[in-house]
């Protein structure tokens, strides 16, 4: 069955691992630079399986957490935590609702769509194989909110509005478009 699979993945032209995009959302860390800095605290991909499945993939680190308090006063480097969805409207209401946790009233919301590549750079492997992240070496990393590669921002005033923003993400084979 899954040489059958892997036929089918081939001929469509799908290809397996993390897709082209990927969506970011920044707010403060009050524990790490000055009140204007925002930093990547959600990070959403697309997983496509051997098998043809697709996921989405949230990373994220809540900055407002104790033991985020506790890690940069250690100067020490948080971890992501990665959560995987089958279906996008599960992933588009958990982004949401951790996007909005602190300021459910405001309604300009936004989250910004990037080429995967520019956001490689937030996954810190140690030896250990945890993922690391936030950290320095990534180019204007204190304002990644002004990053210059930056493909499009798309506002989220509700689940709906994160929902078409992760629509974004999901390869045009899934939509029935052909490569």
């Amino acid at each position: 069955m899954d040489e059958l699979a892997s036929l089918v993945i081939t001929k469509l032209h799908v290809r397996s691992g993390v897709g082209t995009f990927a969506l970011v959302a920044c707010e403060h860390d009050p524990y790490y630079g000055t009140p204007d800095t925002k930093i990547p605290t959600v990070v959403v991909r697309t997983v496509t399986h051997s098998s043809g499945e697709l996921n989405y993939e949230v990373a994220y680190i809540n900055v407002a957490s104790e033991a985020h308090r506790q890690l940069r006063e250690e100067d020490a480097l948080p971890e992501w935590t990665f959560i995987t969805f089958r279906r996008i409207d599960v992933a588009s209401d958990f982004v949401q609702g951790f996007v909005r946790r602190h300021k459910h009233e405001w309604l300009a919301f936004y989250i910004d769509l990037y080429n995967a590549s520019d956001v490689d750079a937030l996954f810190q492997v140690d030896g250990g194989g945890k993922v690391h992240a936030p950290h320095e070496g990534v180019a204007s990393y204190l304002k990644f909110h002004e990053n210059g590669n930056r493909v499009a921002r798309h506002p989220t005033p509700d689940a709906n509005g994160m929902a078409r923003a992760m629509r974004m993400l999901t390869p045009h084979l899934v939509w029935g478009v052909a490569p």
